[in-house]
Formats: C-alpha cells, structure tokens, sequence
C-alpha cells in the first residue's frame, strides 16, 4: 500500500499550496531556494506545475508532495490522511480487519470505539495528535 498511497498523494495533491504553506516562496519563472537542504545563496531548485514537481540541482533529485508533507512539514502517514480530503485516497485499498483504538478518557469513548479499517484508524489517530495536548488524562 506504501507505494500507492505516495503515488497518489504525488498525483493528486497540488505541492505549491504546501509548499507556500512550508513558507518556500516560488518565483514567476518556478525557481525557489531548495527547502530540502541548506541553501541560502542560489535559488537551486526549480517547481514544475505541469509535473507538480520540483527539480534540485544541486542534489540532483525530484521530489514529490509527499516529500513536502513528509520532509517539510514533518507530517507522519496519520496526519496526512487525517488532513488531506478524504477523495486524494479513494481508489486506494486498506486493510479491513478490525484495531483497538486506545481510550483516551470516559469523554472520547464513544469515539474510540472499534473501527472497520487501518484507513479511520489512522484518521482518528491523526486527530488525536492533533488534540492531545488538550486532552485532560489521569495518571493511574
């Protein structure tokens, strides 16, 4: 599923938006510093639109949107299916066997009931690191 799951992201998610998103400015002609490595003094990488993209000259390398979500933004697997829209995955097969989501608290328990698929598994996980700091747990 790995393989696919990148594919799709790379396919299907327009890298610019997370790119500006990283903070990386892209100028007209698609030329940028590249955000994958220090670089201050060149702008060393090019954004191609048409291939959603970017070309590293120094490094001599592609990278794709996973590359931005994975590298850049620091987001694991959960949180970019928790964040991207749910169509990015549509075609894609997970799991169906049943997981134990852990109980956070007596207030989340409804929600964390068992789930059909790894797909809502990892959803609620990604909402879960999204929120835990809020969370009020008890020590045992």
């Amino acid at each position: 599923m790995r393989k696919d799951f990148i594919q799709a992201i790379n396919d299907r998610v327009n890298m610019q938006d997370f790119l500006q998103l990283a903070d990386v400015e892209i100028s007209r002609n698609g030329m940028l510093y590249c955000p994958f490595h220090p670089n201050e003094n060149t702008k060393a990488a090019k954004y191609f639109s048409d291939s959603n993209k970017v070309w590293c000259y120094a490094e001599q390398k592609m990278y794709g949107t996973y590359d931005v979500l994975n590298k850049l933004l620091q987001w694991d697997d959960a949180k970019i299916i928790a964040m991207l829209p749910p169509d990015v995955f549509k075609d894609l097969e997970f799991s169906t066997e049943k997981v134990k989501i852990p109980v956070v608290d007596e207030v989340t328990l409804e929600d964390f009931k068992d789930t059909g698929d790894i797909f809502e598994y990892l959803k609620w996980m990604g909402k879960y690191w999204q929120i835990k700091d809020k969370l009020i747990c008890e020590e045992i």
